[in-house]
């Protein structure tokens, strides 16, 4: 995040900017030899910008007009290396983002948006996990569980395949979210006695994931980073908490302590 960077980071980083400036100039980005390299410093740029919009201000606002200039370079590397599936993931999770204030949501328009470029990347790259997450992501947001279930099940089929970066914390991600999915799914049927028995049927899918989150997170030592995610989803406003009422008190602490 841009919080974390030195001053003398933030300052080589706008310096170097001066540099890119010259690239239309000697037609680097029409070059074939040259196209991706400068794609990828567009979409560095991008990001640089994009964290520093982030900034919140006193008024509880982010800084738009960085956001601005961050799709300024963001667009200019989708169009320079239309090939890279990279830009059009990352293009999304910029336009996801892109709330003027703290707390706000994004726009159907801007779903709509980011689901197109997500599209975009899986087209060139049907197994990219980070388009796979954030589309989920989306269909939960819609209210589409079922296809928010099916997109993190994908991830999770993927896991063995799955570069190192991509496991870890993500894999996570994807146990906890789909448990959470089912929860959310679930809760509908809470009231209905006649629905006892695929309640528990649910339940006990619900707590496999969990389970399977946990060994994930001992695999790759992120037993902490287990916990702080089910401390919160198992909290009131947490997604997990409509099914506390299904388990017992010693269940609930051993998920959170991934005992």
């Amino acid at each position: 995040s841009y919080e974390v960077m030195t001053e003398e980071e933030r300052q080589t980083i706008l310096v170097a900017e001066m540099t890119v400036a010259g690239f239309d100039y000697f037609g680097l980005p029409a070059s074939k030899r040259f196209r991706a390299v400068a794609a990828e410093i567009y979409l560095n740029l991008a990001r640089f910008y994009a964290a520093r919009s982030r900034m919140i201000g006193h008024d509880g606002e982010f800084k738009q007009v960085d956001m601005r200039r961050a799709f300024i370079y963001m667009d200019r590397a989708c169009s320079t290396d239309p090939g890279n599936p990279r830009t059009f993931s990352q293009r999304a999770a910029m336009i996801l983002v892109d709330i003027p204030k703290q707390g706000e949501k994004p726009t159907k328009e801007q779903f709509d948006r980011a689901e197109s470029d997500l599209d975009r990347c899986l087209a060139i790259k049907p197994a990219d996990v980070r388009s796979l997450y954030n589309l989920a992501w989306i269909a939960r947001r819609r209210g589409n569980l079922p296809r928010a279930i099916e997109l993190v099940t994908t991830i999770i089929d993927l896991r063995e395949t799955l570069e190192p970066e991509d496991r870890g914390r993500r894999i996570i991600d994807a146990f906890t979210n789909r448990a959470c999915y089912r929860a959310i799914a679930l809760s509908s049927l809470l009231s209905d006695a006649a629905q006892r028995a695929q309640v528990e049927a649910e339940t006990r899918l619900i707590l496999a994931d969990c389970q399977a989150a946990c060994e994930e997170g001992k695999l790759y030592n992120l037993k902490e980073y287990c916990r702080q995610g089910f401390t919160r989803e198992f909290s009131a406003n947490g997604d997990l908490s409509a099914i506390k009422s299904l388990l017992s008190d010693q269940t609930v602490s051993e998920v959170i302590a991934c005992a």
